[in-house]
């Protein structure tokens, strides 16, 4: 017996009981996933700057705290630039330190975000005055 109508999900017949079940395959779950679950990223950009002349501070170290624990580290290109990717509802803490130079810090977050972004953190280093 041959029974066609039209649904946005696909079933199956079950002729044991003549009930109709959700049909489960890894090529449909698939689809759905890349046509109704996009890949969200998050990305994480900024540059390191000496506070009092804003030029850009290349060999910063650049640090990404996650609220579980996690660290991730990065040394800051010729142009003070640095870059991280971001997981999913996650709250961050950014810092920046350089030695002879007073570190900075910003705190971040992806919770509530529903689309593909990159966020936009400059941190700025004050110089230590050296005294002789």
């Amino acid at each position: 017996m041959l029974i066609s109508f039209s649904v946005k999900a696909q079933y199956s017949l079950n002729e044991a009981d003549q009930t109709f079940e959700p049909f489960q395959s890894d090529k449909a779950n698939d689809l759905y996933d890349q046509a109704y679950h996009k890949k969200i990223n998050f990305k994480l950009s900024g540059t390191v700057y000496n506070k009092k002349t804003r030029k850009p501070l290349s060999h910063a170290i650049v640090t990404l705290y996650r609220t579980d624990g996690s660290a991730l580290k990065v040394i800051t290109n010729e142009q003070g630039q640095f870059k991280f990717n971001l997981e999913k509802k996650a709250d961050y803490l950014l810092t920046g330190e350089k030695t002879n130079y007073i570190g900075d810090g910003t705190s971040l977050t992806t919770f509530g975000r529903k689309v593909s972004t990159e966020i936009k953190k400059d941190l700025c280093l004050e110089a230590i005055k050296s005294i002789h």
